[in-house]
């Protein structure tokens, strides 16, 4: 089975091992941040484990534990931001589901579930990118994390150049 790292600031919104998203079973939390929630799942026909990422954006909604909805806080824009929120989860999922490149993951499907959005990818097994980072590779006054985003942010780059490729 793979394993599952916990992350420091565990987030109380995530959904609890068990939790049934279609022909999906949650296993555990992989990550999150201040835009989602990202899970190690099970495919229910296959049993293969995948990737499901949860559009749960913290500033502007919460789940609701009676029902398991992520509902938009009832202030300011909120339920405006949150709706943009939700189209622009399905545009990401859609551009990475077009695109064909060993540097970006795969998008197997999009669906709503829980007044909100998830997409499913492939579970690759590995290690964490920070874990993994040298300090050997760091320059300096850089930290481990300023180095991973430098190296994400070159690798974006290259994204770039390849869309471009791909469109014409």
């Amino acid at each position: 089975m793979p394993q599952s790292f916990p992350r420091q600031g565990f987030n109380p919104q995530a959904l609890p091992p068990g939790t049934r998203l279609g022909d999906y079973e949650i296993v555990s939390v992989l990550g999150g941040g201040g835009f989602g929630i990202t899970y190690l799942a099970r495919q229910g026909i296959s049993g293969a484990h995948v990737v499901i990422k949860e559009n749960l954006p913290a500033e502007i909604a919460y789940r609701d534990w009676n029902t398991l909805n992520v509902v938009p806080f009832k202030r300011g824009n909120a339920e405006e931001t949150y709706r943009w929120s939700l189209n622009s989860f399905f545009r990401e999922a859609k551009t990475l589901g077009k695109l064909n490149h060993r540097y970006i993951v795969s998008v197997y499907e999009a669906f709503e579930c829980n007044n909100t959005a998830y997409f499913v990818m492939p579970y690759i097994e590995g290690v964490d990118l920070l874990e993994s980072v040298s300090y050997t590779h760091l320059r300096a006054h850089e930290t481990r994390h300023d180095l991973v985003c430098r190296l994400l942010l070159e690798k974006k780059k290259e994204t770039r150049l390849v869309m471009q490729k791909q469109k014409t």
